[in-house]
């Protein structure tokens, strides 16, 4: 099965004032580079972006204690909508028209690799994340499954596709999310990579590694790697750079800064309390198989 632009949207979430500025930003792309493409955001105030008809926004509070793993519901939103939806961080930005991609079943991953290799390029004596390889080890134990399987892939997830597959990708997504909720009952707050891969391999989901070589993107920390091994002119896109800035700036003042970090400590905490609440202390975890 072919999935074209006909069935396809764009998807993101904007949580909070600075994403929410940086998703218009990217709606206006779409609406520019990729007009008639439906863009659906997840997203703490769905009328901030009223003025995009292609844009479909709908209500979403952070239900993840580090946010990461909400791309989950973004992703379930979308393909009750559409056959196939590219996520996109909501800090990017496409430069060119949207080139016409024809997706396959499963997952489509503009970067990706085994999570084997993908620990062991960053494997030293950082405490932080060998205790991160434990809790994704620990993941792939108790689903069965061995992280020595280069099949079993980390998905970079700045910019994927996923795309219906008879079903799979609803036991996929429900998988996602248990599996965030264990990484987090772990104390690791991030690597929904993590758990995209181990959900794809444990669900049969497969996952395609695609270049996309003819999207032209924007992508802050991407672009700067680029310029970094001389991949990219430091000047070529600037103008995103400071735009980025701008919007970090203006929503980060002082006294703003002091009082989003009491409440964001105290939010996160409060989430850390409900998720043992909801997960009886990790008994979830007996139901991944």
């Amino acid at each position: 099965m072919n999935i074209n632009n006909n069935d396809f949207c764009f998807c993101t979430l904007a949580l909070g004032k600075e994403y929410r500025d940086l998703a218009l930003l990217l709606a206006e792309d779409i609406s520019v580079y990729a007009p008639g493409i439906p863009f659906v955001i997840l997203t703490d105030k769905p009328h901030y972006f009223s003025q995009f008809e292609q844009v479909q926004s709908f209500q979403h509070s952070q239900k993840s204690v580090g946010c990461y793993q909400d791309k989950v519901y973004v992703i379930s939103k979308a393909l009750s909508l559409f056959s196939s939806c590219m996520f996109m961080d909501a800090d990017m930005r496409i430069l060119k028209e949207f080139p016409q991609f024809q997706w396959l079943p499963g997952i489509t991953a503009r970067s990706c690799s085994s999570i084997k290799k993908h620990f062991a390029t960053k494997m030293t004596n950082n405490v932080n994340t060998n205790k991160k390889y434990l809790v994704v080890e620990k993941s792939a134990h108790h689903l069965n499954l061995n992280l020595q399987d280069e099949n079993i892939r980390f998905v970079h997830e700045f910019l994927f596709v996923v795309t219906r597959d008879e079903g799979k990708e609803i036991h996929f997504l429900k998988l996602w999310e248990q599996l965030g909720r264990f990484f987090e009952l772990n104390g690791m707050y991030d690597g929904e990579g993590n758990t995209m891969g181990l959900a794809a391999a444990k669900v049969g989901l497969t996952i395609r590694h695609d270049t996309m070589e003819n999207l032209d993107f924007f992508k802050d920390k991407i672009e700067r790697v680029r310029i970094k091994y001389g991949q990219s002119e430091p000047e070529k896109n600037r103008i995103f750079f400071e735009k980025r800035e701008e919007i970090c700036r203006k929503n980060h003042p002082l006294i703003k800064k002091i009082i989003t970090k009491i409440t964001t400590k105290i939010m996160f905490y409060y989430r850390y309390i409900n998720l043992r609440l909801i997960t009886r202390n990790g008994l979830e975890l007996e139901r991944f198989n």
